[in-house]
């Protein structure tokens, strides 16, 4: 009987360590998603912002397409006719884009 005991009393301590564990990393502050803010845009519409485009998330928010501005391939951020925002490459030094 006693082998029992001391079995009991080490599972329970394994099982307060763990809740201990898991409770000290819900309280460590697990960082939170980087979202942009929720601005009401329509899901699917894009602009250009900061020579970047962007699109609408069905969440309202505004996220980048892509991970550099259009200039960094040699390109200016263009909304076209279609309405849709692309990096386009600018023609005749910048006063054209094709």
């Amino acid at each position: 009987m006693h082998r029992d005991s001391v079995l009991r009393a080490a599972l329970r301590l394994a099982a307060v360590v763990l809740v201990a564990t898991i409770a000290g990393v819900v309280a460590s502050g697990c960082p939170a998603p980087r979202l942009p803010a929720v601005e009401g845009c329509t899901v699917g519409a894009t602009r250009c912002r900061a020579d970047r485009p962007q699109v609408c998330s069905s969440t309202g928010r505004w996220h980048d397409v892509g991970d550099l501005a259009c200039a960094a391939s040699g390109a200016v951020c263009v909304e076209g006719d279609a309405g849709v925002a692309h990096c386009a490459v600018a023609a005749d030094g910048g006063s054209d884009v094709r």
